[in-house]
């Protein structure tokens, strides 16, 4: 018996790319029993693509935030009116492979023990240029998973992902007061108390687009986010204390390369810096030097993909 499977896709200002995700979604070789698309609170014509979306195809739901709530709310919506067994998420800027659903649920299927699949993905530019594959190796522990998962080293998103509706819930959800990192969160503690599994096939493209959530934002508002994730994993997960460092180093450094790509070199300068003296890397060591280049230079500067490997887990 097939399971039924839920799509969950939040949307905000996606007008633009929805109709591209829901097709890769209902063209599924498994087809899901119900997409969800949370329209939270859009300035555009989310909405209105999202309806005529739903009169063309009756698995179709469209749900609408009167108030922009964020990601986790707008997942957590989409989770309480499911009615499948399993729980895929989609972003209405991404998109899947024919087979994406169908190689996760028979992954799933395989033991009881499992709490969430995921794959590799690749990476593509708005006008559909290809940036790279993006593959991992999966921890053999679930400290290790949880560690992996906490210092970005195992950078899941949620696109990739396949979960039991029940461990969700067992879990308690997406925490809604993160604006940042509440994947990331919501992952760690499935990882923590299931076993998980990875399919090592490109299944997802990611498009990346420069105003996306996880993108945009002033990194002077970002940070408390980050450091809220901080102590909440640190307080939920003890053996993480050793890693807190290197977490503090990432934070700071991928802070500075935000300043970058917004040509603000005095704040890059800064928080590169502080990553240095917090854990010294060649990488950071280049990064600062990198800030001391003219001004006009500095968005071009932070574009640019300083580290050797994106999915590398030691």
């Amino acid at each position: 018996m097939q399971p039924r499977i839920s799509v969950v896709i939040p949307a905000y200002n996606a007008a633009r790319w929805l109709r591209r995700a829901v097709t890769s979604a209902s063209e599924q070789t498994l087809r899901p029993a119900e997409i969800i698309i949370v329209d939270d609170a859009s300035h555009d014509d989310t909405y209105i693509v999202a309806e005529s979306l739903a009169a063309q195809h009756p698995e179709i739901q469209v749900f609408r935030h009167d108030s922009n709530r964020g990601p986790a709310a707008a997942r957590n919506r989409g989770i309480a009116e499911s009615r499948g067994d399993y729980v895929a998420f989609l972003d209405a800027d991404d998109f899947w492979l024919p087979e994406k659903l169908a190689k996760q649920a028979a992954a799933l299927q395989t033991s009881s023990d499992l709490g969430l699949v995921f794959t590799a993905l690749q990476e593509i530019r708005m006008d559909g240029r290809k940036i790279g594959d993006v593959r991992f190796r999966l921890p053999k522990t679930r400290e290790g998973r949880v560690a992996a998962l906490f210092l970005f080293r195992l950078k899941l998103i949620t696109p990739t992902m396949l979960m039991p509706k029940n461990v969700v819930a067992q879990v308690g959800g997406l925490d809604e007061s993160l604006k940042y990192c509440e994947d990331h969160d919501l992952f760690m503690r499935i990882a923590s108390a299931y076993e998980i599994a990875y399919v090592d096939e490109i299944l997802v493209c990611r498009c990346v687009v420069a105003n996306s959530t996880s993108n945009a934002g002033s990194p002077l508002l970002i940070e408390p986010h980050y450091r809220r994730f901080l102590q909440m994993s640190l307080e939920r997960f003890p053996y993480l204390q050793p890693c807190a460092a290197t977490f503090e180093a990432k934070l700071a450094y991928q802070l500075g390369r935000r300043f970058q790509k917004q040509a603000d070199a005095y704040q890059a300068r800064r928080y590169f810096a502080r990553s240095f003296r917090t854990r010294p890397s060649l990488k950071c060591g280049l990064a600062w030097l990198t800030a001391m280049f003219p001004q006009r230079w500095q968005s071009w500067l932070g574009e640019k993909p300083w580290r050797i490997s994106r999915a590398a887990v030691r």
